[in-house]
Formats: structure tokens, sequence, C-alpha cells
């Protein structure tokens, strides 16, 4: 087979892969360049369905971390350490200081991704909402409706300077759907990490602000 003919290939490829702009060809043999393409176009595809499982898994490991006293610190000696590094102290509202802790253990060390993060998740809900809302960003995506992986925020009804964070773990076809939450009631009493289901409205005492897509760590 020509070059020609595997350059059209590779084209016809491309497109399928939503890849049209294809600018160098691996003249190897045919199979081997749409071997290539195709794989690159599948991780692309994959990439954000990847990051969004890698979010949730991280998230998850901490669901029933329960806490110990009033905001005083917590039965998993691991996760505690964990939320005194990155500045937790006794008494304080915790949600965003889990939120915080856990987006910044996917991120590598004085990256660039930790910088952002770590300057831009608040302890403050009201904050970080202010800090993230209407801005452009490589990092996230500002969303109006909830879907997988992503940062919810909330502001009380009761005062505009107190709200609320959490992760959202599934979406249902209602617009209703689960989250991750810290700093939440648990079954059986006591409040820790919790799975908690919300109506497309979130829930009672509070208002849905906005969802964060986390595109990059």
């Amino acid at each position: 087979m020509g070059n020609t003919a595997l350059k059209q290939i590779a084209q016809r490829v491309g497109e399928f892969g939503r890849n049209p702009k294809v600018k160098k060809y691996a003249i190897i043999g045919g199979s081997t360049v749409i071997f290539i393409i195709a794989t690159v176009a599948i991780v692309k595809k994959l990439k954000p369905k990847l990051r969004v499982k890698k979010i949730l898994n991280a998230f998850s490991k901490w669901v029933g971390v329960k806490e110990i006293g009033n905001n005083q610190g917590w039965d998993n000696k691991d996760f505690e350490a964990k939320m005194r590094a990155i500045g937790f102290y006794d008494g304080a509202q915790w949600c965003n200081f889990f939120v915080k802790m856990v987006i910044l253990s996917l991120c590598k060390k004085d990256s660039k991704g930790y910088k952002f993060w770590n300057t831009n998740l608040n302890p403050a809900t009201q904050v970080t909402w202010a800090n993230l809302n209407g801005k452009k960003s490589e990092y996230y995506t500002q969303l109006t409706k909830p879907e997988p992986g992503a940062i919810v925020i909330y502001r009380s009804n009761d005062d505009a300077s107190k709200g609320h964070i959490e992760i959202v773990k599934t979406v249902n076809a209602d617009g209703s759907y689960s989250v991750i939450s810290g700093n939440s009631p648990l079954t059986g009493g006591g409040e820790g990490v919790a799975l908690r289901n919300r109506t497309k409205d979130g829930y009672g005492g509070v208002k849905i602000l906005g969802f964060f897509r986390i595109n990059k760590f």
C-alpha cells in the first residue's frame, strides 16, 4: 500500500475518532497506522471517565469516617492527620477542608494544580464560591446541572456567609443526585463523611449555587 493510500486511511480513522487534523503519519503499515490513531482516539474519549472514577474512588474511601466531639477530630487517625495537615483546626466546620484534602491528595505536591486548588478551595464555602464562580480556568468548568465527580456548593438560606460543599456521586433522570458529603449526618447518629441523597433543588435550608467539573488536578 502506497503512502497516499495510508494517509487517506489515517485521515478517515482520525475523523472517526473525532480527530480530523491528522498531520503526522507513521508509515509502517496500514494496520499499524489505524491501530495507533484509533488507540489515541479511544484514550481521549476514556480520559474524562477515568478522571471521574479516580475522583469518586478518592472520596469514597473515607465514607463512614465519624466525627469525635463537636468538630474536634475523627475516629480515623489517618484521615485526621491529613485534615490537620491542610489546615483544619478544632471547632472548624470541615466540609470544605474535606473536599480540599481529597482533591489535593490527587495532585502532585508543588505542581501548578496543587497550588491552584490549595489557593482556591478556602475553608469558608462562600469564599470558595467567590473564587470559582464566573471564571474560566483549565482546572474546572462551571456547570448548571450536577454530574458525577463535580463539586457542588450551597448557600444557607438563613446566613448568606455560610453554606456547604459536597462531591456529586450519581445523577438520576429526574435531576436528583447523590453526594459524598463531609460534616454531614451519618446513618445511626453522629456526623462524619456520609452518602446523602439530594433532590434537584438540593436539600432543606440551603440554595444550590452551582456545580464545578474538575478538569485537572
